[in-house]
């Protein structure tokens, strides 16, 4: 069985609503890691890009650092069986 991969790119902000601004920025962060992968060799037609603010939080937002946490961008490799 042969495998192809795909990589996720979610870029991710720290507020607490949903805005506009937000949106954008995580935007932003997600496409920024794109363009980092894309300058290293990977396709770009392998990379899905994602984005959403105030959601998915990996830490407490309510203190400083897990706010700094919660400023990120996931990278994620996904294998695809192919038949």
């Amino acid at each position: 069985m042969l495998f192809r991969s795909m990589i996720y790119v979610s870029g991710r902000t720290s507020t607490l609503r949903p805005s506009a601004r937000d949106e954008a920025l995580a935007l932003r962060r997600a496409l920024a890691a794109r363009s980092y992968l894309v300058a290293r060799g990977v396709s770009p037609l392998k990379i899905m890009v994602n984005f959403a603010s105030a959601t998915d939080f990996v830490a407490d937002n309510s203190t400083p650092e897990g706010r700094y946490l919660n400023q990120r961008v996931d990278i994620e490799l996904v294998y695809v069986p192919m038949y």
